[in-house]
């Protein structure tokens, strides 16, 4: 079974079995229990990761000190933006995908090549829905560069700072690459 197979079959069998706890509490479809997911694996005995995920948390990537967002929000909000902001702008935090709200979930799967000093940042929306991506940007790069401890404190703190009226979950990650 490949990387991306395996994934997938985590994601679906996760789904199912909130999906069924739902059922089993006698909620209704499409209420009930649901959680964004975001992650990261990096494949055994490769250089390369494999980002999925369903909803609106993210997983950027900072390479060559420029953050890029690796993943897309499953909302109403960056439907009407794909859709060229056509009408009044939907509440940003409406997604669309999510685990355990439907007997049927589709993640988001890519795989990508690691280099050496990528950072990798997971998150949810509680901190990409009040920090703007270049403070993250800046902070993330300043010299010298933060523990990841220290990263991760200080971003929850800009958050907070700002109002803070979600939950605010950061991972940090960077992987060694050794010599073949």
């Amino acid at each position: 079974m490949d990387a991306v197979s395996t994934v997938r079959s985590a994601v679906v069998a996760a789904n199912r079995r909130i999906n069924t706890m739902n059922r089993q509490r006698g909620y209704a479809e499409g209420r009930g229990m649901g959680t964004t997911l975001v992650g990261l694996w990096r494949v055994p005995g490769t250089g390369r990761v494999v980002v999925f995920h369903a909803g609106d948390s993210r997983l950027y990537r900072l390479r060559d000190g420029e953050l890029r967002p690796l993943t897309r929000d499953h909302s109403l909000y960056q439907v009407w933006l794909d859709n060229g902001r056509r009408g009044q702008a939907p509440h940003r935090n409406i997604i669309v995908r999510a685990l355990g709200t439907g007997e049927q979930v589709e993640p988001d799967i890519a795989v990508h090549d690691l280099q050496p000093d990528d950072l990798y940042l997971l998150c949810s929306d509680g901190l990409t829905g009040i920090v703007p991506e270049g403070l993250i940007q800046r902070f993330l790069t300043q010299q010298p560069p933060p523990t990841a401890e220290d990263a991760c404190a200080r971003l929850i703190g800009l958050a907070n700072g700002a109002g803070g009226p979600d939950n605010i979950t950061i991972i940090l990650a960077r992987f060694v690459l050794l010599p073949a």
